[in-house]
Protein backbone atom coordinates (compact mmCIF):
# COMPACT_ATOMS: atom_id res chain seq x y z
CA UNK A 1 0.00 0.00 0.00
CA UNK A 2 1.33 3.46 -0.76
CA UNK A 3 0.63 6.90 0.51
CA UNK A 4 0.29 9.31 -2.68
CA UNK A 5 0.75 13.06 -3.02
CA UNK A 6 0.37 15.63 -5.57
CA UNK A 7 1.63 18.96 -5.99
CA UNK A 8 2.09 20.78 -9.21
CA UNK A 9 4.91 23.09 -11.45
CA UNK A 10 3.23 26.15 -12.51
CA UNK A 11 3.89 28.32 -15.33
CA UNK A 12 4.26 32.23 -15.20
CA UNK A 13 0.63 32.32 -16.10
CA UNK A 14 0.29 29.72 -13.35
CA UNK A 15 -0.88 27.16 -15.42
CA UNK A 16 0.12 23.55 -14.06
CA UNK A 17 2.64 22.31 -16.81
CA UNK A 18 4.33 19.35 -14.81
CA UNK A 19 2.33 17.03 -12.42
CA UNK A 20 4.41 15.27 -9.81
CA UNK A 21 3.38 11.99 -8.26
CA UNK A 22 5.08 11.13 -4.51
CA UNK A 23 4.48 7.62 -3.83
CA UNK A 24 6.08 5.89 -0.34
CA UNK A 25 5.56 3.15 1.03
CA UNK A 26 5.31 1.47 4.84
CA UNK A 27 9.72 1.82 4.87
CA UNK A 28 9.34 5.35 3.81
CA UNK A 29 10.68 4.34 0.44
CA UNK A 30 9.71 7.14 -2.15
CA UNK A 31 9.14 7.01 -5.59
CA UNK A 32 8.57 9.92 -7.68
CA UNK A 33 6.72 10.32 -11.01
CA UNK A 34 5.97 13.04 -13.21
CA UNK A 35 3.81 14.34 -16.72
CA UNK A 36 5.12 17.09 -18.28
CA UNK A 37 2.49 19.17 -20.65
CA UNK A 38 3.97 19.82 -24.01
CA UNK A 39 2.93 23.93 -25.17
CA UNK A 40 0.54 22.25 -27.23
CA UNK A 41 -1.06 20.25 -25.17
CA UNK A 42 -4.27 21.41 -23.71
CA UNK A 43 -3.81 21.16 -19.44
CA UNK A 44 -5.83 18.44 -17.93
CA UNK A 45 -5.09 17.70 -14.05
CA UNK A 46 -6.84 14.51 -14.15
CA UNK A 47 -4.76 12.86 -17.28
CA UNK A 48 -1.65 14.63 -15.70
CA UNK A 49 -2.30 13.42 -12.45
CA UNK A 50 -3.01 9.71 -13.90
CA UNK A 51 0.46 9.45 -15.95
CA UNK A 52 2.49 11.00 -13.03
CA UNK A 53 1.22 7.99 -10.51
CA UNK A 54 2.02 5.27 -13.24
CA UNK A 55 5.30 6.51 -13.35
CA UNK A 56 5.95 6.77 -9.37
CA UNK A 57 4.27 3.06 -9.48
CA UNK A 58 6.96 1.87 -11.83
CA UNK A 59 10.10 3.17 -10.07
CA UNK A 60 8.75 1.86 -6.74
CA UNK A 61 8.36 -1.60 -8.39
CA UNK A 62 11.59 -1.61 -10.63
CA UNK A 63 13.76 0.16 -8.08
CA UNK A 64 15.70 2.30 -9.75
CA UNK A 65 14.69 5.15 -11.95
CA UNK A 66 13.87 5.16 -15.30
CA UNK A 67 12.13 6.99 -18.64
CA UNK A 68 14.88 9.88 -19.34
CA UNK A 69 13.08 13.18 -20.53
CA UNK A 70 14.07 12.99 -23.91
CA UNK A 71 11.66 15.80 -25.12
CA UNK A 72 13.72 18.89 -25.89
CA UNK A 73 11.19 21.85 -24.78
CA UNK A 74 10.97 19.28 -21.08
CA UNK A 75 13.62 21.41 -19.88
CA UNK A 76 12.59 25.25 -20.84
CA UNK A 77 9.43 24.10 -19.31
CA UNK A 78 10.75 22.97 -16.08
CA UNK A 79 12.70 25.97 -16.09
CA UNK A 80 9.91 28.27 -16.30
CA UNK A 81 7.94 26.58 -14.04
CA UNK A 82 7.38 28.20 -10.75
CA UNK A 83 7.63 26.42 -7.29
CA UNK A 84 5.33 27.76 -4.88
CA UNK A 85 8.20 27.19 -1.83
CA UNK A 86 11.37 28.80 -4.32
CA UNK A 87 12.84 25.56 -4.92
CA UNK A 88 15.32 24.20 -7.60
CA UNK A 89 13.48 20.87 -8.82
CA UNK A 90 16.20 18.69 -9.82
CA UNK A 91 14.63 15.76 -12.38
CA UNK A 92 16.32 13.58 -15.22
CA UNK A 93 14.38 11.13 -15.22
CA UNK A 94 10.36 11.25 -15.60
CA UNK A 95 10.60 7.89 -13.08
CA UNK A 96 12.41 8.07 -10.13
CA UNK A 97 12.57 5.85 -6.60
CA UNK A 98 14.86 6.44 -3.80
CA UNK A 99 16.42 9.92 -5.14
CA UNK A 100 17.78 12.95 -2.61
CA UNK A 101 14.09 14.27 -1.52
CA UNK A 102 13.72 17.66 -1.41
CA UNK A 103 12.73 19.36 1.56
CA UNK A 104 8.81 20.79 0.12
CA UNK A 105 8.85 16.88 -0.88
CA UNK A 106 9.10 15.58 2.85
CA UNK A 107 7.01 18.41 3.98
CA UNK A 108 4.48 17.03 1.11
CA UNK A 109 4.97 13.55 2.53
CA UNK A 110 4.80 14.37 6.25
CA UNK A 111 8.20 12.94 6.47
CA UNK A 112 10.70 13.79 9.58
CA UNK A 113 13.65 16.30 8.57
CA UNK A 114 16.83 14.71 8.89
Amino acid sequence: MYTEKYYYLRNVKNVPYVTVCLVMDEENNVGRGIAICSNKDIVCKKRGRSIAKIRAIHAMKIKKNALPIARKDADAIIAEAEIYTNQIFPVFNKATYNYNIQPYEKRILKMEEV
